[in-house]
């Protein structure tokens, strides 16, 4: 089998195609004749037709009247069951084709690794869509009073049957249009030879130009991805505020009316590897955004009284509203916690190492000063709920610690495994609002912080007004919290 000479590099399949009577197996057969490798899609249909698994399916779907004496497919039986029918002749192709194309595809294969050029002869290219299978579309062409006149003369057909055939395919004036390259044949075929070479030729430097211009186009593309990936980096790196509220409903209470409990206002960095955390005593004596006139309250009353006034989600809103006024800063995402959301994630990841910040007993549950414990279920409530002989800093403390503990053990490999349950659960059971991707950002803060996170305090006094007890924040220390918590992109310098 002779080499293409005008090839320097790569393959090309070429899709040989035209219609009945257009000269289509004459170029064959000059083609083979002068050694170019050529499959004929005919060929192969009469070859699969005869596998045992096409015969029991195409009898399957037309029962055993299209079989010949021997077994075999009778082509002219099959032919007249599918004849003006096109819901039986989709049938068949759905049998044949899946059969045929592989079949195709597997000779190309063979023969592209000795050869640099090969053609399939298939008429029906366009009309079963497999222009994709292509390289290059080569269609044999003639105008319609030739094609009409040479099908009558080769297989002595009348004009109405031969038109009728004609009209069952696609135009080949729409053929034309989809197709590469044309080769006329309305008169007779000459020079051949030198127009293939020319088509080929000419095909080979498109393809040579579109690489070159693939090469100039891949490089803006990765400096487009490039542009997007600092954009994405910087978006991640970006600082934001995370509010986690605990509510002091029971697990039989709805959150309507209930109190937060905790509020602790975590802000991160992550191209700093920075995290910090500062409590918000339950006490502050603060506005209240969803009270008349913003009256002033203590700041844990802003989820009752929000959640009463705008249904579930209103706590959350108006919790949020009075810690961004309080600290003069935003807050962009939230979590909402009960007393049984601290026994359920402690208790999914097999509870968290802590070490007792202070000597008390709660709920039956004792702690003594200094000691560790593994802690979860009602046993890590009970240490993040005590307040009555320390006060409410070193509750938040305990919070803290607990929260701090859950998340170093998921972030660590040996904790992975939980992630998904506690994904489960947060999703289920939780109120959260969080963009995942950006919350994944935290993830380097924590593994790279050694010294772990940074705990901030709002320092104050207790001061009794009308009988109730109030948390008054110390100016110099609500100011400093207002510049750590700021989200002014500094970077924390």
């Amino acid at each position: 089998m002779r080499e293409v000479k005008f090839f320097e590099e790569g393959k090309v399949v070429v899709g040989l195609t035209g219609g009945i009577g257009s000269g289509k197996s004459t170029v064959s057969r000059i083609l083979q004749k002068k050694g170019y490798p050529l499959i004929d899609l005919d060929k192969i249909s009469h070859e699969v037709i005869e596998y045992p698994e096409v015969i029991e399916k195409l009898v399957k779907a037309f029962d055993e009247d299209i079989l010949d004496e021997n077994g075999k497919i009778s082509r002219r039986k099959l032919g007249a069951v599918v004849f003006g029918n096109k819901e039986k002749l989709r049938e068949i192709n759905s049998i044949m084709h899946p059969v045929i194309l592989a079949e195709m595809r597997r000779q190309v294969r063979l023969l592209e690794k000795i050869n640099k050029i090969v053609f399939v002869e298939i008429q029906l290219l366009f009309e079963v869509k497999w222009e994709k299978e292509f390289d290059v579309i080569l269609l044999v062409y003639v105008d319609r009073e030739t094609q009409i006149k040479r099908v009558m003369e080769r297989d002595g057909r009348t004009f109405e049957e031969v038109e009728k055939i004609i009209n069952s395919q696609i135009n080949l004036e729409d053929k034309k249009k989809k197709s590469d390259y044309v080769i006329d044949n309305t008169k007779k075929l000459k020079k051949w030879n030198w127009k293939l070479k020319k088509i080929f030729k000419k095909n080979w430097k498109f393809r040579r130009r579109f690489r070159e211009r693939w090469k100039k186009m891949k490089n803006f593309f990765k400096l487009v991805i490039l542009v997007i990936g600092i954009l994405l980096i910087g978006w991640l790196c970006l600082p934001y505020n995370l509010l986690i509220i605990g509510s002091d409903a029971r697990p039989w209470e709805e959150m309507k009316g209930t109190r937060a409990d905790g509020l602790i206002l975590v802000k991160v960095v992550p191209l700093l590897a920075k995290v910090d955390m500062i409590s918000i005593p339950r006490d502050t004596y603060a506005e209240i955004p969803c009270e008349d006139n913003w009256k002033r309250d203590k700041i844990t009353h802003s989820f009752a009284f929000g959640s009463v006034r705008d249904g579930k989600d209103g706590g959350r809103k108006c919790t949020i509203e009075a810690v961004e006024n309080l600290l003069e800063t935003k807050i962009n995402y939230s979590v909402v916690f009960r007393f049984d959301d601290v026994i359920n994630l402690t208790t999914l990841i097999g509870g968290v190492d802590i070490v007792a910040n202070h000597t008390f007993t709660q709920d039956e549950q004792h702690f003594d000063e200094g000691k560790k414990y593994r802690i979860s279920g009602e046993r890590a409530l009970a240490y993040t709920r005590h307040r009555k002989s320390d006060g409410a800093f070193e509750r938040d403390g305990r919070q803290r610690q607990v929260m701090q503990e859950i998340i170093k053990k998921l972030v660590k490999p040996s904790g992975w495994k939980y992630i998904p349950r506690v994904y489960k659960y947060v999703n289920k059971r939780m109120e959260i609002s969080a963009n995942p991707v950006k919350a994944l950002a935290v993830l380097p803060a924590i593994l790279l912080k050694k010294d772990g996170i940074t705990q901030k305090e709002i320092t104050g006094d207790g001061k009794m007004m009308n009988g109730i007890y109030y948390f008054i924040p110390n100016e110099e220390s609500l100011e400093k919290a207002k510049e750590d918590f700021s989200m002014d992109f500094n970077l924390g310098f």
